[in-house]
């Protein structure tokens, strides 16, 4: 491994610190060996990368007083970036942007019955929409909102920016549009998932295109949507 790292000035391409690489140790979960640099000392506002002779260039990083200012507005457009069954554009959704996906009417588990489940958020780490999750994130946005609302702007860059709504809000609706389709009209009780039978892999969502499948109604999923829509 390497002894030492330059963190370089990207606006010039000039080194403006040298430090020691220290403290390497073996990862055997990841498979990599990994090591430290402390460049504290390094104060001067600007954007930088780290270099070492062996390992390349990192990414862009920057250093400032108000690198977090918006912090807020890119976790909010985040969740835009989730939505499923609507396209994202490209001048909006960058790398994520795709056509509308996961359209088409979802099946009962153990029935013959179909049924619109169209919107809501993919969730984290697969093209499924899950109500308990959801729940929680709607819960923590709701919270957050009524705590500190003027934290929260009405343009992050989302389709309803500038309707005079916090985008947050906005965002948070579109979520709860899709829960109230996920509930039984009959028994009031909620579905607790819609998913494909088997995980799709490493594929844009429009390419997920197996049959959806709604997994039957669940005590915590009725519970999560009771709580969250009052």
């Amino acid at each position: 491994i390497d002894k030492t790292f330059e963190v370089v000035n990207s606006s010039n391409n000039k080194v403006v610190y040298t430090g020691e690489i220290k403290g390497s140790i073996s990862n055997s979960t990841a498979g990599e060996i990994n090591a430290y640099g402390d460049f504290s000392d390094l104060k001067a506002e600007g954007t930088y990368y780290i270099q070492t002779k062996n390992l390349g260039k990192s990414y862009e990083f920057k250093i400032g007083n108000n690198i977090y200012d918006s912090a807020f507005n890119d976790v909010v457009k985040m969740l835009y970036l989730q939505r499923c069954g609507c396209e994202i554009p490209a001048d909006k959704g960058g790398d994520f942007a795709h056509p509308a996906c996961h359209t088409s009417k979802a099946t009962i588990y153990g029935t013959s019955t179909k049924i619109d489940v169209t919107g809501g958020w993919h969730d984290a780490g697969d093209y499924g929409r899950y109500v308990v999750p959801g729940a929680k994130t709607v819960a923590d946005l709701f919270l957050a909102y009524e705590m500190n609302p003027s934290a929260f702007s009405d343009s992050t860059g989302i389709p309803e920016s500038g309707n005079k709504v916090p985008d947050v809000l906005d965002e948070a609706r579109y979520e709860l549009e899709w829960m109230l389709k996920m509930q039984d009209k009959t028994s009031g009780g909620v579905y607790h998932k819609v998913t494909c039978a088997n995980f799709p892999g490493m594929v844009m969502p429009q390419d997920e295109k197996d049959e959806l499948i709604v997994s039957p109604v669940s005590v915590t999923a009725t519970e999560d949507f009771a709580a969250v829509m009052a």
